[in-house]
């Protein structure tokens, strides 16, 4: 893939935030929404909902274990 970046964990949480905030504006989606609602920072810069933080840890794990994303077949 051109033009990789190396993000941190932080910037990769934020930009997910961003990407399903983007659906959220397009579908009002109340689950979106309370996703949303957990990843914003508190005060103190820790995630609403502390689950979500160490979800998306469990995430990145995943990803680098298995080294990306199935291939989809096209028919």
């Amino acid at each position: 893939m051109k033009n990789k970046k190396i993000i941190t964990t932080k910037k990769g949480y934020e930009a997910l935030f961003y990407f399903i905030e983007k659906f959220y504006e397009m579908t009002k989606s109340d689950a979106l929404g309370e996703i949303l609602s957990g990843m914003e920072y508190l005060e103190d810069g820790k995630s609403a909902e502390p689950l979500l933080w160490d979800y998306w840890l469990e995430a990145i794990e995943k990803a680098e274990l298995k080294g990306g994303l199935p291939v989809k077949e096209l028919r």
